[in-house]
């Protein structure tokens, strides 16, 4: 659907950002200017040329942050360098992750970590390096070596940082999912990356409980032959029983004197994360991505894009099975606290944290947003006068989230929806010192050669098509796992257009390179030729008194497809047959295309682990597509309503 032009004219500005001079991208500005003899003044001029100078921009970013390293390079990346096949960078250089997020003096407060009964416990990087010094000891001792798998079943704790951080002093590979999740979800995963080494903790908590996780543990032992130990967390005393291969992770911090930190520098495209993609249409695809490029993406993302220093402290509301939780802790390489949580993100709760805390910058997702706006929850004026930077990812913010935040939370805050994910385990576009405008991303980040084309690979601009990115950038993949000749690689990004990554969603570049995103490509409706936002129908219904939530799924007829809503009501006692007359002529309203073709009412709507809507799930059920793969949902008895309903239509 075609965005109408005067929208470009309805979106105002909500947030004006300082003097580019006072911010860090103006201090890189300044050094740009002064090693390239350039006169760039403004954000913009910065983007331009970070895009037509792709080698030289990384260079320069590289220089400019200084990450510990060994060795000498020429260039960032070949100046012939193309996407497909995906090119070398930095060659020459040596590195180690872990090495530079432990850079900060010792005394610097590293992490606060809140607990949900309102008590915090703080480390500081020096107590974060004894307990990494000792776990990485004791890795060696059980023969780790670079390139091993070492996976967490945690949450987001401490012990899940440390953790990572002594895999990846020794140059293994860390890969997690949050204990939350469903025993054959972490088996999916686990199965394919083999670790040796399985850390975990023997109960998360949610809500003020506990909830114990022993039989998963069992369970993970004895299908994961591939592990030589078990380490866990002991948070329950009152589990006596001994899992096999187990040993505490308290044992190993506390026995013998502190061994020497060391840390391997490995090449700058060693492997450091496996992450996994959200496996809504198949078993998850592992995902590989380097040292290098992860830690020289989230300098710049966290430095530059959200101008964070050493005195802020950030908090992201995330799992460790989200690709968040891995550029949350790579805040810790700019010396910036980083804020643990664990439990329900309840709104009250939440706010109050960021300001008991004095949190600067908070992340969060759209849907949360939604939550503390339709619970009604407004702070007074000057409740959180430390809070300069609020962050929302996993779904389009939507503007009315917007007007919910600058009139209910606090008017002078930098508003950033930001938009990447587990594939670039960062993001493309975000934050920036430029003014925020209700509904739309601020800007494209630096280095990201991001654009919008339509169907026949022609770049847009202020109307809907595909987000491609069409230049190399070092925060790539490096690989997939047991994909033979990167079939599966190739196919994720470059086949829909030869040789260009296309990211799958649906967006809308404006001319100030601010941006919309309108929703996973592979979920958008086509009617009539004409391809339809999720998002769209979504706005229309977001503020009806009676309606708690909404999913829309498009559904093959002939050559068209059906729109098939599902909604979720606040009470049962609504009129359901008025109830789907207003709701149509709320989307007629909007546009005739939204017009849903069936309205039906459901218990609850399906979310990944993630946060996300699982649109894509939904529209194979409706398609009648097999889905087996349940696991990758925080709420899979739901689904029976839409297979019920899924079937009633296939059959008409």
């Amino acid at each position: 659907m075609q965005q109408n032009e005067t929208n470009l004219v309805e979106d105002p500005c909500l947030w004006f950002p300082q003097a580019i001079e006072t911010t860090q991208v103006g201090a890189f500005i300044q050094y740009i200017n002064e090693t390239q003899h350039l006169k760039l003044t403004s954000y913009n001029d910065l983007y331009t040329w970070s895009i037509q100078q792709t080698a030289l921009f990384w260079k320069s970013l590289w220089d400019f942050t200084a990450p510990l390293s060994s060795g000498t390079y020429k260039k960032a990346v070949s100046n012939e360098a193309v996407l497909w096949p995906t090119p070398t960078w930095f060659e020459g250089i040596t590195l180690n992750f872990a090495e530079n997020l432990l850079n900060a003096p010792d005394n610097h407060l590293a992490i606060i970590f809140q607990y949900e009964n309102g008590k915090t416990k703080n480390y500081s990087y020096k107590d974060l390096k004894t307990q990494v010094a000792y776990l990485a000891n004791w890795m060696k001792h059980q023969g780790i070596q670079s390139g091993d798998v070492i996976a967490g079943f945690m949450p987001n704790c401490p012990e899940a940082v440390t953790a990572m951080l002594a895999a990846t002093s020794l140059g293994a590979i860390w890969t997690s999912c949050s204990p939350d999740s469903g025993t054959q979800f972490a088996i999916d995963r686990f199965e394919q990356t083999q670790p040796k080494l399985l850390f975990s903790v023997d109960c998360y908590l949610y809500d003020n409980k506990q909830f114990d996780i022993t039989d998963k543990l069992q369970e993970l032992t004895k299908k994961l032959t591939c592990l030589s130990h078990l380490v866990i967390v002991k948070r329950n005393p009152t589990v006596t029983h001994e899992i096999p291969k187990s040993i505490s992770y308290e044992s190993l911090i506390t026995s013998g004197p502190q061994p020497e930190l060391t840390f391997t520098r490995l090449p700058f495209s060693h492997p450091i994360y496996s992450l996994y993609s959200s496996g809504t249409t198949g078993k998850p695809k592992a995902i590989v991505h380097s040292a290098g490029g992860t830690l020289l993406q989230h300098l710049k993302e966290h430095r530059l894009q959200c101008n964070l220093y050493s005195q802020d402290k950030l908090f992201y509301y995330t799992t460790t099975s989200w690709m968040m939780w891995n550029w949350l802790v790579s805040a810790l390489a700019s010396d910036i606290t980083i804020v643990l949580f664990e439990g329900k993100p309840d709104a009250t709760f939440s706010w109050n944290m960021v300001r008991n805390l004095k949190i600067t910058a908070f992340g969060t997702s759209a849907p949360w947003i939604s939550l503390s706006q339709k619970s009604k929850f407004y702070l007074p004026e000057n409740t959180l006068p430390d809070l300069k930077l609020i962050l929302s990812t996993g779904a389009p913010l939507l503007r009315e989230h917007f007007d919910y935040i600058y009139t209910h939370i606090k008017k002078d805050v930098q508003l950033s929806s930001i938009s990447g994910g587990t594939d670039i385990v960062s993001c493309f576009a975000g934050a920036g010192p430029v003014p925020v405008k209700r509904g739309r991303l601020q800007c494209v980040g630096l280095g990201m050669p991001v654009d919008v084309w339509d169907e026949n690979g022609n770049s847009v601009r202020n109307e809907q098509g595909e987000l491609v990115c069409t230049k190399p950038f070092p925060c790539m993949p490096i690989y997939f796992l047991h994909d033979k000749d990167n079939e599966k690689y190739k196919a994720a990004y470059f086949e829909k257009f030869d040789g260009i990554w296309a990211h799958g969603d649906f967006a809308i570049l404006y001319d100030d390179n601010s941006l919309e995103i309108i929703g996973r490509s592979d979920s958008t409706i086509k009617r009539h030729g004409v391809r339809i936002g999720t998002s769209d129908i979504y706005n229309a219904l977001e503020q009806h008194p009676q309606i708690d939530d909404v999913l829309a799924a498009g559904k093959r007829a002939k050559d068209n497809e059906d729109i098939v809503l599902f909604v979720k009501l606040k009470s049962d006692n609504a009129d359901k047959i008025q109830l789907k007359k207003d709701i149509r002529n709320l989307l007629i309203a909007q546009s005739p295309w939204l017009k849903p073709d069936y309205v039906f009412f459901v218990q609850d709507i399906p979310y990944t682990s993630n946060g996300k809507k699982s649109e894509v799930l939904v529209k194979n059920l409706l398609n009648g597509k097999a889905v087996t793969n349940l696991g990758v949902l925080r709420n899979p008895d739901c689904i029976t309503d839409y297979k019920l309903i899924a079937d009633s239509l296939i059959k008409t």
